[in-house]
């Protein structure tokens, strides 16, 4: 699963927030993957897929199911 456990990311402020994004990426046998922040959904992506998550100030959990019941989770910090 990408974002991995423990990853840090910090926001650059030369760049224009909304191109300030990482790629929620995980491997799996369904073909979709639901991806939740903090608990709250923010969206789906295909396997293999990345889908991309606008970067927020803070501490997260990162959440990666599938319709098969699998899950994964990362913590990470955005600074």
């Amino acid at each position: 699963m990408s974002p991995p456990d423990g990853a840090v990311y910090l926001v650059d402020p030369t760049l224009r927030r909304e191109f300030q994004t990482i790629g929620l990426r995980a491997t799996s046998a369904s073909t979709r993957i639901e991806w939740r922040v903090d608990g709250s959904p923010v969206g789906t992506s295909e396997k293999d897929a990345a889908l991309d998550w606008p970067l927020a100030v803070g501490r997260h959990v990162v959440t990666a199911s599938d319709s098969r019941g699998h899950r994964a989770d990362a913590a990470i910090v955005v600074k």
